[in-house]
């Protein structure tokens, strides 16, 4: 038997010397990378399912319409609302401050600009009709009347002494005749003139005049007269014919003056209507004397409140306030009366008037 080949000895695990081991280290864990937000999803609703359907009453379902009808109504409201709420304070800005400017209404934060118009003085009036006024006008001219008369008999005596004392029997009774008819002439004019209705006709008006306006196309007068007149005067009777001559009852006039200024006149007016609306009137006038003795008014200036107007809308201002133009616009003392010259002072007028002796008209009597 062939020899066996002994099979390499192994030596037992317990023989091995111990190996000392090292304990591994685990690399350091990455830091963790910055995730995006994640996206929000819409709330998914759950559709209705038709049992949940099935199980409303129809009286649920329609108040379920009628709640989402009033949401749209109101939704809509609140869209007009605002769209009126922007339109109003659009016009608040556009004419509050216009309207301000007038005076004619108080208006919110802008009606603390407000100045006005300011007249140069106060006058102070007292309550005068027109009767009165023109009969005191009247008595004036009749003093002057009385006046020149006395001063006329005056010079007629003194010329009658000087012709019976330097002249002949024959000649001084001549004398006498022509100084007893001149007399008697002048007697009789005077006694014609007199009467305190035909000096200051009815329809003459009360308005007032500038500095120095004379006239030179009126006719020769026969005699001339001076009439003096304040302001005080002027402005009495034009408040009265104010206050009696408004078209509607819910004017009040409140103040009502005529300042008389060496350089033209001034007029103003304060009126309310229904006690909120308020009229500050100032206008300032020239006269201009015609060729008829009358003398008209022409407007150079005119503010309401605190807006300046046209000329030309004064007049039909005037005519929508009072039922009557009051006199400002034209002035005419009589046929037979005519305006020569008009001076302005401070204060007064002067106004020049001659009695002038028109022709009467010629008729032909027929055979």
């Amino acid at each position: 038997m062939p020899d066996q080949i002994p099979a390499p000895a192994v030596p037992s695990p317990a023989a091995e010397p111990p190996v000392s081991t090292v304990p591994a280290v685990p690399p350091p864990a990455a830091p963790p990378q910055p995730q995006p937000p994640p996206l929000a999803q819409p709330p998914q609703t759950q559709p209705q399912t038709s049992d949940a359907a099935e199980s409303r009453s129809p009286d649920q379902v329609k108040e379920i319409l009628k709640q989402h009808v009033k949401e749209l109504r109101l939704r809509r409201i609140l869209n007009i609302a605002s769209w009126c709420a922007a339109v109003l304070a659009g016009l608040f800005l556009a004419a509050g401050y216009p309207i301000a400017k007038t005076g004619l209404l108080q208006v919110p934060f802008f009606s603390r600009y407000y100045i006005g118009p300011r007249p140069a003085r106060n006058v102070p009036v007292q309550p005068v009709d027109w009767d009165d006024f023109r009969t005191k006008l009247s008595d004036r001219l009749t003093a002057q009347q009385v006046s020149a008369t006395q001063k006329d008999e005056t010079e007629l005596n003194e010329v009658n002494e000087i012709v019976f004392t330097s002249s002949t029997a024959s000649t001084s009774s001549t004398s006498t005749g022509q100084a007893q008819m001149l007399l008697n002439a002048v007697t009789t004019t005077a006694a014609t003139s007199t009467s305190t209705k035909s000096l200051i006709p009815v329809a003459s008006s009360t308005s007032t005049v500038p500095s120095i306006v004379t006239s030179t196309s009126m006719a020769a007068a026969t005699s001339t007269y001076v009439l003096q007149i304040s302001e005080e005067e002027l402005s009495s009777l034009f408040a009265t014919m104010a206050q009696q001559g408004v078209r509607n009852p819910t004017y009040a006039v409140q103040t009502a003056q005529i300042v008389i200024l060496p350089d033209g006149l001034e007029i103003f007016m304060q009126m309310t209507w229904h006690g909120f609306v308020h009229i500050d009137l100032l206008t300032r006038m020239t006269p201009v004397l015609q060729s008829d003795g009358g003398l008209r008014f022409d407007v150079t200036e005119t503010t309401l409140g605190d807006v300046s107007l046209r000329s030309e809308w004064v007049r039909p201002l005037i005519a929508y306030l009072f039922d009557r133009d009051l006199g400002i616009w034209y002035v005419k003392m009589g046929e037979d009366i005519d305006i020569q010259a008009v001076t302005l002072f401070d204060r007064s007028l002067q106004l020049l008037l001659g009695i002038t002796q028109r022709s009467a008209p010629q008729t032909q009597s027929t055979p």
